[in-house]
């Protein structure tokens, strides 16, 4: 079985990683037990657009959507008055239901000129709305175009590069996220994303979106042209209790395997607050330097999935007693400059999002400073165990 993210031609070595950890699940279909129930928490069609006005101006004027914040690591933050400062990045933006739920995601395309290869990257983020804030879906770079299917998947275009490399992503409605398929676990999944490509279903294009720079006279235009969805933006949702089966464990022997012939460390240990072990990887693929890549695997609705995702440069990785997780990129916390990442568990999608990434913003050192006067519950050291079948087998009886 070939792994697809040996092969995904990523511009960045964040998005190469992020496939590498993606493969090991399966994109699901409608949760079992799971109810989004419509309780008009939004009434009024002024009120449901103000949601989708209000983010995407703040982004405009500040740079930051949901928890996303694209110039934390920028000197000159605070200097800056909208995204119209950062003379290197061109955003642009377009509202779609991309998700097949009714709800129109939010998706922001980032082109970036990389002047040593004299080329131009493509960054691409997707929000879905809950409870009236974004929350990030999808991200990736590349230097192809991407396009979304009729069947909520997205494939790099098959144009730009060589067919048996691209990238190929359906939505997990169980975490509310868009999942890196594999070509042996996600055939059909990817049989079917090859059956629209060649019957030309294609509803949307990330090069159709530049039409579209983020301004304040586009965020105007394209919301009120936003249809009534007809659904609960808030997603209120309920879970159904389903016990705790005690051979859970298993479930996570494909994902070690997986690892095996690489130098990667794992951990088991409850980090969610169910009650159950989640797996807890730290990527150090073999003849290749770590570089601090965490992944995070669930049980959620009888299957592994990926439900969180950290990065940093070699710096130090915490796991909270409130089950909160912090990626720092330097070890003198104290200095101004220090990169981090904050991560909060959210019960209702089942999966780590994004709370705060900081570094240069005024207010950002007293932030950090704070985080770390936390209890902590596990460090990166703690993370020690070998992917050997020994291992194995003693961590998942």
């Amino acid at each position: 079985m070939r792994k697809r993210f040996l092969s995904v031609p990523f511009a960045i070595v964040f998005s190469i990683f992020a496939g590498f950890l993606q493969t090991p699940f399966s994109a699901g279909v409608i949760k079992d037990g799971v109810q989004k129930a419509s309780q008009n928490s939004v009434t009024g069609d002024d009120n449901y657009k103000k949601i989708y006005r209000d983010i995407l101006t703040n982004f405009y004027n500040t740079g930051v959507i949901g928890s996303v914040d694209e110039f934390y690591d920028s000197p000159d933050v605070d200097t800056y008055k909208s995204i119209d400062d950062s003379i290197l990045n061109f955003y642009y933006f377009t509202l779609a239901d991309v998700t097949g739920d009714g709800q129109s995601e939010i998706i922001i395309l980032k082109r970036r000129t990389n002047w040593f290869f004299n080329s131009v990257v493509q960054y691409m983020r997707i929000y879905k709305i809950f409870n009236g804030k974004a929350v990030q879906i999808f991200e990736s770079g590349s230097y192809s175009p991407y396009l979304f299917l009729d069947n909520n998947i997205i494939v790099q275009d098959y144009s730009e590069c060589n067919r048996d490399d691209i990238g190929i992503w359906a939505y997990d409605t169980s975490i509310c996220n868009f999942a890196l398929l594999d070509d042996g676990k996600d055939s059909e999944l990817i049989a079917s994303a090859n059956d629209s490509l060649q019957n030309n279903r294609v509803k949307l294009s990330s090069d159709s979106i530049m039409d579209f720079p983020v301004t304040l006279e586009n965020i105007a235009e394209a919301v009120e042209k936003l249809p009534d969805p007809g659904i609960d933006l808030y997603h209120n949702i309920t879970k159904e209790s389903k016990g705790i089966a005690s051979s859970y464990k298993s479930l996570y022997s494909p994902i070690l395997h997986d690892f095996h012939d690489d130098t990667s460390k794992f951990k088991l240990m409850d980090i969610t607050g169910d009650n159950r072990d989640e797996l807890i990887v730290k990527v150090m693929p073999k003849g290749e330097d770590f570089y601090g890549i965490y992944g995070i695997y669930g049980i959620v609705d009888d299957k592994p999935r990926l439900i969180g995702f950290v990065t940093n440069s070699g710096g130090d990785f915490f796991v909270f007693d409130d089950n909160s997780l912090l990626s720092v990129d330097f070890s003198e916390y104290g200095t101004y400059g220090s990169e981090f990442h904050y991560y909060n568990y959210n019960p209702d999608i089942s999966r780590f999002t994004l709370a705060k990434e900081g570094q240069y913003r005024n207010g950002d050192r007293d932030y950090l400073r704070e985080l770390l006067k936390k209890p902590i519950k596990l460090r990166e050291s703690d993370i020690d165990a070998d992917i050997n079948d020994a291992n194995i087998e003693a961590a998942l009886k």
